[in-house]
Formats: C-alpha cells, structure tokens, sequence
C-alpha cells in the first residue's frame, strides 16, 4: 500500500473487521476542527466511528476532562491518524486516500461524513455518488455543536435502520 509516512503499517490503521461493524464513518480533519469533541453537546451513537487526521504543522492534543472523547478512545471507536506531511492540504488528501480504501472495502451502507471547511471534498462527495456510498460533507464553520451532533446521529440512524431491515428480511428469508 502506498503510505506517505516512513515507518507506517497497514496493521497501524484502524481493523477492517471492526469497522465493518460500525453503522457510520466520520473523518474529521483536525486541522479544521481541533476542538470537535468539546464542541459536541452529547454523546454521538453507538456504532459511529471518527477517524481524526492532522497536517505535520499543527499538533493536535487531546481534550481533557471530555466525556465524549474519552468514550470514544475507550471504545475503540476513535482512532488518530499519525501526523501526515507540513506540505499544503496534506491531511486533506491522506483523508481521500483512506475514505477511497475503505469505499472498496466496507459495505456499502455504512455512510461516510468529512468535518472540514476545506470546499475540495465536495468532489469527493461527487465522486462516492458514482459508488453508491451515502456520503456527507459538513462545515464545522457553518454548523454549531448542536446540529453538528444532530446531523451525525440522524445519519447513523439511518444506518441503524437499515441494518436492522437487513437483518430481519434475512431471519424470515432464512428462519
């Protein structure tokens, strides 16, 4: 695989098995957003997994004393992406190039949402369409903690609903 990190693994990168167990993908571009966790009033759904990425020029730091980020790591269900280049966007095309990984490999209902302010990903979204992979683009700019929240849960619910069809069309198909 092609990394932009020396010293990077495969087997650094979040489990394919346990996301594939997950109802919503979120990457956030640090960058943008540094302060996503305090800014969430609540907690996100269970089965939402943020996938975090940071340009090589600004060191992001945990938030202390935070619920939300606290369940998260303890759930597995936050994971760092280790410091991308200081060139220019670079955490912005590490984010492309890991969403397009997991596009092939995960089912194609589990939705993908990007926290930036960043316009480029807007193609990105365009490109998914041609997929079939329920994508989002939000502006952490233009939304407040509690519709940034809001919109993220409805959409894992959507998810959540859907897996749940799935699952119950196949125990009357297959009692």
């Amino acid at each position: 695989m092609f990394c932009l990190y020396l010293g990077f693994e495969e087997s650094d990168l979040p489990d394919l098995e346990f996301l594939q167990t997950m109802t919503h993908i979120v990457f956030v571009d640090l960058d943008n957003w540094a302060q996503f966790f305090t800014h969430l009033p609540g907690q996100l759904n269970q089965g939402t997994f943020v996938w975090g990425f940071q340009g090589g020029k600004n060191i992001w730091k945990p938030p202390i004393n935070c619920k939300i980020y606290k369940y998260l790591s303890n759930t597995g269900c936050f994971f760092l992406h280790p410091r991308c280049s200081d060139r220019k966007d670079a955490a912005d095309f590490a984010i492309c190039m890991h969403a397009g990984r997991l596009d092939e490999k995960l089912p194609k209902q589990i939705p993908f949402t990007i926290l930036s302010g960043d316009k480029g990903f807007l193609e990105l979204e365009n490109q998914f369409k041609k997929t079939q992979r329920p994508a989002h683009i939000l502006n952490p700019h233009h939304l407040g903690g509690d519709m940034m929240c809001a919109l993220l849960n409805s959409i894992a619910e959507t998810t959540q609903g859907y897996a749940s069809r799935q699952f119950m069309y196949r125990e009357e198909k297959f009692p």
